[in-house]
């Protein structure tokens, strides 16, 4: 089961539109469990990176910086919104915290603290792998971000994505096929799995 933003978030993106100024605490509460599963799902399709990277820290992060963007007058329009949104949070939390892993690594070895890794050191291959791979995401053309938003970050259904992208599924599943090519293409494996 896929989980998804329930209608609450959606009375408050209502709400919000029309006015009434709800509190923007309220609506990182309503998204609290479907940021936690984004950032499970991440997690697992990179797992040596979890030791760096807990699901509690990046959720934190991403709600914080969904509470800062609401705070400088960013305001989703639909449920859509919101969850592509957040996927560009998380995207851009678990990049920066991955970036950070990449730069103690390099600042420990330059000390001489500790032998620089060597290439073959799981850990920081996959560290790059991620870090590459959410960067190859950023830099898609929006259409492109949108699969694998709805797709790879959210998780959705080959219907689900149809339905949120304004496509057939049969469109939808095909231009997916094809996002996921390039990507296994350009890293040598699917990433996406």
């Amino acid at each position: 089961m896929t989980l998804t933003i329930a209608d609450p978030v959606q009375v408050w993106l209502d709400a919000h539109r029309a006015g009434t100024k709800p509190s923007h605490n309220d609506l990182c509460v309503l998204c609290e469990g479907r940021v936690r599963e984004l950032v499970r799902r991440q997690l697992r399709t990179f797992p040596l990176v979890v030791q760096d990277s807990q699901t509690t820290e990046v959720a934190n992060a991403t709600l914080l910086r969904l509470l800062a963007a609401l705070g400088s007058r960013v305001c989703p329009q639909s449920t859509l919104d919101l969850e592509r949104f957040l996927a560009h949070i998380v995207r851009r939390v678990l990049l920066d915290m991955n970036k950070a892993i990449q730069n103690r690594r390099r600042r420990v070895g330059a000390l001489g603290d500790a032998p620089i890794a060597a290439p073959e050191d799981g850990d920081q291959i996959e560290t790059d792998l991620m870090v590459a791979f959410h960067e190859y995401v950023e830099a898609l053309p929006p259409d492109e971000q949108a699969l694998f938003d709805v797709f790879y970050y959210q998780g959705k259904t080959k219907l689900e994505a149809a339905a949120l992208l304004g496509l057939p599924p049969t469109t939808a599943h095909a231009h997916w096929v094809k996002a996921r090519y390039r990507a296994s293409k350009k890293f040598g494996r699917d990433l996406t799995d």
